[in-house]
């Protein structure tokens, strides 16, 4: 059967457990009909039972409660520093960068310069990409006698909000 109802919020399911909760359901009974409008993978009949207790004992808010979680290890000195050790040589890799930062693992160096500072690897240097460009990389390739397919050269692009900036042509690969 088809549920009428796809993708349901959290709270509003919570609401309809509050609701017939408070007409005097039993758990089973609003299991049910939950599944029957939103579907299958709605909730199982465990939460339900969970949530008629609370609301029972007198919780009103259908709303998760705020959790402390992980606090994130990325302070903004530490993007600073990242930053200023980048500034320094453009020509850097993660593991030099990482090694000047001995209080953060390698992973958590890369989500600093690919995510907070948002620096893309061009060219053999990482620069700054804002948003809205675009990175187009055209390769042209030759058919040798034995068909198969060669790189000759490749044009690399960067388009910055629809004009286009840069043009790289190189030839890297040996023929």
């Amino acid at each position: 059967m088809n549920a009428p109802i796809s993708n349901p919020a959290d709270c509003e399911v919570r609401g309809v457990i509050r609701f017939l909760q408070a007409e005097n359901v039993r758990p089973s009974e609003i299991h049910r009909r939950l599944v029957a409008v939103y579907g299958e993978h709605v909730m199982n009949a465990a939460s339900v039972r969970k949530w008629c207790t609370m609301f029972r004992n007198g919780r009103t808010d259908v709303h998760d409660a705020d959790r402390s979680g992980r606090h994130s290890v990325i302070t903004d000195a530490l993007k600073q520093k990242v930053n200023r050790i980048i500034r320094q040589n453009r020509h850097f890799t993660i593991s030099e960068v990482y090694e000047q930062c001995p209080e953060v693992s390698r992973t958590v160096v890369y989500e600093i310069v690919t995510e907070h500072l948002q620096y893309r690897k061009i060219c053999t240097r990482w620069a700054r990409r804002p948003s809205g460009t675009k990175v187009h990389i055209c390769f042209i390739f030759f058919v040798d006698v034995n068909n198969i397919y060669k790189p000759v050269f490749f044009i690399f692009c960067v388009q910055i909000f629809g004009s286009i900036d840069y043009l790289f042509l190189a030839c890297p690969f040996n023929l």
